[in-house]
């Protein structure tokens, strides 16, 4: 027997796709993916649908003829999707481009199958079961032969004896080995370290789980009898204000993962919150503390951690809240920032100024000593062990502090810090709360702000992942510039060598393109988030403060650094699963007004002005935000994009082109590139050179031909006169 534990401890995002995203609230009996990528969702009343991650649609007309209550799918795992009813099995035809078609031939062997179908079981390349309320069949897809046979087991069957008074409707099974079960308390999940039961009150709609489903890319689909839900384990999960967090504790200002693996929040209202193995403490002002209001944390080499608050500061033991040395209390001082420096010393912001302690005696900087302002925003030591001090009006640098020598960087006077970080490459970033980003290179300051793809110009804090992607909060989301995108933002013009590889004229759209925004499309539960709450675990997992709490992000890995996998796939030996990209289709192609089947490549003629083309990429770990790169290779060298899939060429030169796409599933992650499809403008018979030369070559035998004819008709003519001549010198 499995003792099952309802997950309580923190919240895993549950995405709804009913309702607004178009699947109705109907009962959700069976999921399946094609090998094309396409996820197919069987309904009770409302037949099948086809999602892509844009758009949800209905079968096409030529399968007007599926039944309106589904109750099984299942693929062969090339080309056909079997549609289980209540009048019969019904076969679609894949089409390669993204069109399905009736099966005539499948549906006339399975004709005979009229009652209504409880379960379709397929194994890819082999067989299909067909369970229906008259008996069972098995359809062999070799000879396509169909016979009646005895009834099989459920895969799930093994875990009926293991979770008594559960009714398992569904299992699907995760790269990690994991059984995710339908069961009618609920989502179960079972590994080898026990099992957890998910409810409304982790996010799902009901607890009656009909079905569940996991796609190529990791992710969970749940069908209940109130709609669609999608899950994406491993990447976001979140703790939020009165459900897994104590109520009433508003906004997070910093966090710090201690020693023990533990994950230390500094509240707005509800002190410190202590996050360790999915235990929550609390810490109030009733305990020691000298405010509930707490703005920074800082460890200590002891262990211990001191606490900046509104009304002074306090030292946290493993066990609670200890006394603090009289020389730290500083009681009524609004301690905002604090800093541990290479040298053994410790900084101190606050709205007074900035401190400095040595174990032993305090200093204090303000305005006389050269700071911008007396109301410190942040600190932060870079290369050379100089520190950085962020204040309301300006950034500056503590160059000595025997003589109390502080410079003020011109570039950012009268800007409010809120954030400083140096990146692996010693690059200065500086957060402001209204003037953008700033990031110094090996000249300049430069500026960057909504229009180079920022979130908001409102930037809260900075952290780096362990790939070197940089995150930039704000109040619209978390701005993520992906390592290998940071050039792009650090070129201004078209001198500096390193750039030569790169066309300058495309360096307006790699920056457009350089980052991209995580917010509650991810599964984050808000999008403002505090200055400073940002840290990297020991695991590599990020974590951001919000306005409702704290989430934890598992980065995923960036392009050029070997194959894509989902993270929560990412240190699995042994996948159960292939996890590759979803591939590219080319859904339309067409010449003028006329689409065309364009599989073996496409020829444009005389007249043949307009090329339009559609591609689509099935991808669900961002709804919505899946965009293309493309271009026509053997004619240009630019990239262009298309956030909706579509491609227009007009007015081509005759020659042979290839088109390549690229597509961004979000995240930051790109597809590998692709060559869909050979175009070929063919050239007009009087603009060929062959027709120029067989003309100029006519031309040429037509004179040499006339010259001859001249020639020998003035030969004969030469020739009569001297007959002439001759005859009469002899009469005479």
């Amino acid at each position: 027997m499995l003792a099952v534990f309802t997950a309580t401890a923190q919240e895993y995002p549950f995405v709804s796709w009913s309702g607004q995203r178009g699947v109705p609230r109907d009962i959700i009996t069976d999921i399946v993916q094609d090998h094309r990528g396409f996820i197919w969702v069987a309904t009770a009343e409302h037949g099948v649908l086809r999602l892509d991650g844009k758009e949800i649609a209905r079968p096409d007309d030529a399968t007007r003829s599926l039944p309106q209550s589904v109750f099984a799918l299942a693929t062969d795992g090339s080309n056909h999707l079997f549609v289980g009813g209540n009048r019969g099995v019904t076969v679609i035809r894949l089409g390669s481009t993204g069109s399905d078609s009736v099966a005539s031939e499948w549906n006339a062997i399975l004709k005979d199958i009229r009652s209504p179908v409880r379960s379709l079981n397929a194994r890819p390349g082999k067989d299909l079961y067909i369970e229906t309320s008259e008996g069972c069949y098995r359809l062999r897809f070799r000879d396509s032969t169909l016979t009646s046979t005895t009834p099989q087991k459920a895969p799930h069957a093994f875990l009926a004896s293991m979770l008594p008074g559960y009714e398992i409707r569904d299992m699907a099974r995760d790269c990690r080995g994991r059984y995710w079960v339908a069961t009618d308390r609920g989502l179960l999940l079972k590994d080898d370290e026990g099992s957890a039961l998910f409810g409304p009150p982790q996010g799902l709609h009901v607890k009656d789980v009909r079905s569940v489903f996991v796609d190529r890319e990791a992710n969970i689909w749940i069908g209940s009898s109130s709609g669609l839900q999608m899950h994406t384990p491993g990447r976001v999960t979140n703790f939020t204000d009165g459900v897994s967090l104590p109520d009433g504790i508003g906004a997070v200002h910093c966090l710090l993962e201690t020693g023990d693996r533990g994950i230390l929040l500094g509240t707005a209202a509800g002190g410190i919150i202590r996050i360790l193995d999915g235990v929550i403490a609390q810490y109030l002002r009733k305990d020691g503390l000298p405010s509930n209001t707490v703005n920074c944390l800082l460890q200590l080499p002891t262990g211990d951690v001191l606490v900046g608050t509104d009304s002074g500061m306090a030292i946290l033991h493993e066990t609670g809240l200890v006394e603090t040395p009289p020389e730290l209390r500083m009681p009524g001082t609004r301690v905002t920032a604090m800093l541990a420096s290479s040298d053994q010393k410790f900084w101190i912001g606050s709205d007074a100024g900035l401190l400095q302690w040595n174990g032993e005696t305090m200093r204090v900087f303000n305005r006389l000593d050269g700071l911008p302002s007396a109301r410190i925003t942040a600190l932060h030591e870079g290369p050379f062990g100089k520190v950085w001090v962020g204040t309301r009006s300006g950034l500056a640098q503590v160059l000595s502090t025997r003589t109390a020598d502080v410079q003020v960087l011109p570039e950012l006077r009268g800007r409010h810090i809120r954030d400083i970080h140096f990146d692996t490459k010693d690059r200065l970033w500086v957060a402001t709360a209204t003037a953008g980003l700033f990031v110094r290179g090996k000249k300049d300051m430069l500026r960057l702000t909504e229009r180079d793809g920022l979130a908001s110009n409102a930037v809260s804090f900075i952290a780096e992942d362990n790939y070197g992607g940089l995150y930039f909060g704000g109040n619209r989301g978390i701005s993520v510039l992906p390592r290998g995108n940071v050039q792009y933002l650090m070129q201004v013009d078209s001198s500096i060598s390193a750039w030569r590889r790169i066309p300058f004229a495309q360096l307006p759209f790699l920056r457009a393109t350089a980052m991209h925004t995580l917010s509650t499309g991810q599964g984050f539960a808000a999008t403002e988030f505090p200055p400073g709450a940002a840290i990297r675990d020991h695991a590599g997992r990020m974590w951001f403060g919000s306005i409702r709490g704290v989430s934890s992000y598992n980065p995923p890995q960036p392009l050029g650094m070997g194959r894509w996998v989902p993270p929560i796939c990412r240190d699995v030996k042994k996948p159960s699963r292939d996890r590759s990209h979803p591939s590219i289709l080319l859904r339309e192609v067409c010449i003028n007004d006329t689409c065309t089947d364009a599989r073996k490549g496409v020829e444009l003629g005389k007249g043949d002005h307009v090329l339009r083309m559609r591609v689509l990429l099935p991808s669900f770990r961002n709804p919505g935000q899946v965009s293309f790169l493309y271009r026509l290779q053997g004619m240009e060298y630019t990239w262009h994009r298309s956030d909706d899939g579509r491609i227009l060429y007009t007015g081509l030169q005759p020659g042979s082109y290839m088109l390549a796409v690229q597509a961004d599933i979000g995240e930051g992650v790109w597809t590998r590139r692709r060559e869909l499809l050979e175009v070929t403008v063919t050239t007009p018979l009087y603009e060929s050179p062959w027709f120029w030369s067989a003309l100029l070559l006519i031309l040429f035998v037509l004179s040499t031909l006339l010259l001859r004819a001249r020639y020998q008709r003035r030969l004969r003519q030469e020739q009569q006169i001297l007959m002439e001549l001759q005859t009469r010198l002899q009469n005479n």
